[in-house]
C-alpha cells in the first residue's frame, strides 16, 4: 500500500485521481495506452468508449467525472522512462571510452554501442538532383 502511495503521489492530477477511486493499474494502463492523446469523453459510456479506454469502469468513471468533454491524457510516468532512455543513449554515444569498455560497464552489447554511436553522427546532405542548374531556375 505504501507503494501506491509513492505512485500516485507521482502521477499527474488526472492520472492520480483514477488511481484513487479505480486502481494504480487501471491509471497506468490509461496512460501507457492513450498517454499524449487528446480523448473526447462522452456523456455516457457506448462500447467504442468502453472498448477505447480499456474497461467498463474506467468508462463509467470519465463519463461521470467529465460527460460530453475532451481530455488531453496525461503520459504520466512514461514520458520520463522515455527521457532516461533517451539520456542513456546520448550518454553511450559520447562516452571517450572503447565500445567494449562501455558495454561492459552499461550492461549492454558491443553492438548496441556502436550503433548508439553510428545514429549519433550527423548525417550526410543528399547530392543535388540537378548539380549544373543554378539554385534559382530549380
Amino acid at each position: 500500500m505504501a507503494d501506491d502511495a509513492a505512485t500516485i503521489a507521482s502521477l499527474p492530477p488526472v492520472l492520480a485521481e483514477i488511481a484513487r477511486q479505480l486502481s494504480v493499474g487501471v491509471a497506468l494502463g490509461f496512460a501507457r495506452e492513450l498517454g499524449g492523446t487528446r480523448l473526447s469523453i462522452p456523456k455516457s459510456p457506448t462500447p467504442a468508449f468502453v472498448r477505447k479506454v480499456g474497461g467498463e469502469p474506467l468508462a463509467l468513471y470519465l463519463c461521470a467525472k467529465y460527460p460530453d468533454d475532451e481530455m488531453d491524457v496525461p503520459i504520466g510516468p512514461y514520458s520520463s522512462l522515455r527521457q532516461q532512455r533517451r539520456a542513456f543513449r546520448e550518454r553511450v554515444a559520447s562516452a571517450p571510452a572503447s565500445a567494449s569498455e562501455i558495454a561492459r560497464a552499461e550492461g549492454i552489447t558491443i553492438r548496441t554501442v556502436r550503433r548508439y554511436r553510428a545514429s549519433d553522427r550527423e548525417e550526410p546532405r543528399p547530392l543535388p538532383l540537378f548539380p549544373d542548374l543554378p539554385s534559382g531556375n530549380r
